[in-house]
């Protein structure tokens, strides 16, 4: 599976890499800031899995995306978009620190 282009991420993934259908989005602070971001990870994780998605939180700031081998061309774009929007939906205050309290330390 390609990783997207730098120019095709949003402003907070500093990278994405991978190989064959196991990948991870490093999210950050911002293009300026490239820090790494942990709160917006575990948020935009939660916020995925309400959306539909599974996208695991690791080393604090990376989604770990780790699909079924039988996943369509479909399905990828489908969780392709579900990811941008749970990313974005995090990053514009959409998950807050209380609805991930519970699932802190997993």
């Amino acid at each position: 599976m390609p990783t997207p282009a730098a120019a095709d991420r949003g402003p907070r993934v500093g990278d994405v890499r991978g190989q064959g259908l196991s990948l991870g989005i490093e999210l950050v602070r911002g293009r300026a800031d490239d820090a790494p971001d942990a709160a917006l990870t575990a948020e935009a994780a939660y916020r995925a899995w309400e959306l539909g998605a599974v996208a695991y939180p690791v080393r604090g700031n990376v989604l770990e995306l780790t699909p079924a081998l039988t996943i369509s061309a479909d399905e990828v774009e489908r969780a392709a978009a579900l990811l941008a929007r749970a990313i974005d939906d995090a990053a514009t205050g959409a998950v807050s620190d209380e609805q991930i309290a519970p699932y802190r330390g997993w």
